[in-house]
């Protein structure tokens, strides 16, 4: 048929164009027919190793883990399995663990030679590689890999949320304050893991980095700082709080008011009496709920004036 297609309409440009188009069309479904039979190929294989990795490594990892021999041995045998599959059987364990049986999960982790890997991706050119290996970084890295996730945490912000989070769990004092110093955090949803992370901190080493909490150039960390020291070190919060009610950045005072309304403490209840007179009706809402959550006959005044506010959401709260 396509003998006499060429044979018959050759002559004619428009039939040219279109047997060219016929040609193109069919070596594009060759090479994704060629693609799909690899793809399919590739997950049997995967599948394949899966299975035998659960059957002959699964269930001897943590026997091995307090005897050096068998230990060296699992690990010898991991290294003939597909990477993937070493992954997904590691990382759970991992985030699954704590303590001393973490960090043996960790030291395995490496060997089998993971960790290299994690950070050579680091470094890529790609940007969904560098996330997804600054992501195993928060988990695997060590005090060592320091300064490599200081220099990612100049990257996207996605990458600079977990700069901190691994920073936090392994960098000194001064690491997480120079991690926390240069942060912005553009989206609300951003802040989470950072809550996750002070809130995680050791007590002293908490307070020390609330000694710098006025050098801290972004507003939305230092709400972050005020509203987990509430509750992690009242005393430190409230040392803070006039310099934070009066500070420019919105952000911060409506932080001020938050933490205020989680330290049930006569100086906290005039700092919310103040701010509920804030210039910003955000600060006034913030404000306004917390002094309804006090339930205090000293608040039902203030709380009545806040009913008439101009604000919709100071009302409401």
């Amino acid at each position: 048929m396509l003998e006499w297609f060429v044979r018959e309409f050759s002559g004619h440009p428009i039939y040219q164009v279109i047997l060219l188009f016929i040609v193109a069309s069919l070596v594009l479904l060759l090479i994704e027919m060629s693609w799909l039979i690899a793809r399919a190929i590739l997950r049997v294989r995967l599948s394949a190793a899966h299975y035998r990795f659960q059957q002959n490594l699964a269930k001897k990892l943590f026997p091995a883990l307090d005897n050096d021999l068998e230990r060296e041995a699992w690990v010898a045998a991991a290294r003939k399995f597909p990477e993937m599959t070493v992954r997904r059987f590691l990382e759970p364990r991992i985030l699954g663990t704590e303590g001393e049986v973490q960090e043996k999960v960790v030291g395995v982790y490496v060997d089998v030679g993971l960790l290299d890997r994690d950070l050579k991706g680091a470094r890529s050119r790609w940007w969904h590689k560098r996330m997804i290996s600054m992501r195993r970084l928060a988990f695997v890295g060590g005090p060592e890999h320091q300064e490599l996730i200081l220099e990612l945490g100049n990257d996207s912000h996605a990458l600079r949320v977990l700069a901190v989070l691994a920073i936090g769990r392994m960098g000194s004092d001064e690491y997480i304050y120079k991690v926390l110093e240069g942060l912005d955090l553009p989206r609300r949803l951003m802040e989470q893991p950072i809550f996750t992370m002070l809130n995680r901190m050791d007590g002293q080493r908490f307070e020390a980095l609330m000694k710098k909490w006025d050098r801290i150039s972004s507003p939305q960390i230092r709400k972050i700082l005020l509203v987990v020291s509430a509750h992690k070190a009242p005393g430190v919060c409230a040392d803070w709080l006039p310099k934070a009610e009066r500070d420019s950045a919105m952000e911060v005072r409506a932080g001020a008011a938050r933490a205020s309304g989680m330290m049930a403490t006569e100086k906290s209840l005039v700092t919310l009496l103040r701010l509920l007179k804030d210039r910003d009706f955000e600060v006034r809402a913030r404000a306004a709920r917390a002094l309804g959550r006090r339930r205090e006959l000293t608040t039902l005044e203030p709380l009545v004036e806040a009913t008439k506010d101009s604000a919709f959401w100071v009302r409401q709260n």
